[in-house]
C-alpha cells in the first residue's frame, strides 16, 4: 500500500501543474503569497496579533486591529478574516 503522504504529495503536484496550464484557477491565496511573501507574512503577523488579542479578551484593542487589517488591503484572505473576526469580536461584546 502507497503511504498516505505520498500519495498527498502526487496529488499536490499535479494540482500544480493544473495552475500551470490553467493559471486562471489558481486560488487568489497562491497568487499572493507568490507576488510578495514578505508582505503576505507581515500581515499573517498582524492577524496573528490581533488573534490574540481576542483570546485574551481585548476586543476593544482586536476589533481595532482587525479594522485596520480589513481596510490596510484589498486582499480577499485578509479581508475574510478580519470580517469574521469583527464578527464575532461584536457577538461577544453586545451578547453579553
Amino acid at each position: 500500500m502507497t503511504p498516505y503522504y505520498l500519495i498527498i504529495h502526487e496529488l499536490s503536484e499535479i494540482r500544480n501543474d493544473i495552475y500551470k496550464i490553467w493559471p486562471s484557477l489558481t486560488p487568489q491565496i497562491k497568487k499572493e503569497v507568490e507576488s510578495n511573501y514578505e508582505e503576505f507574512k507581515k500581515k499573517i503577523e498582524e492577524v496573528e496579533r490581533a488573534f490574540k488579542c481576542e483570546e485574551a479578551g481585548m476586543l476593544d484593542e482586536a476589533e481595532k486591529l482587525f479594522h485596520i487589517i480589513r481596510n490596510s488591503k484589498k486582499s480577499p484572505y485578509f479581508t475574510m478574516l478580519s470580517e469574521a473576526a469583527l464578527f464575532r469580536i461584536n457577538e461577544e461584546k453586545y451578547n453579553q
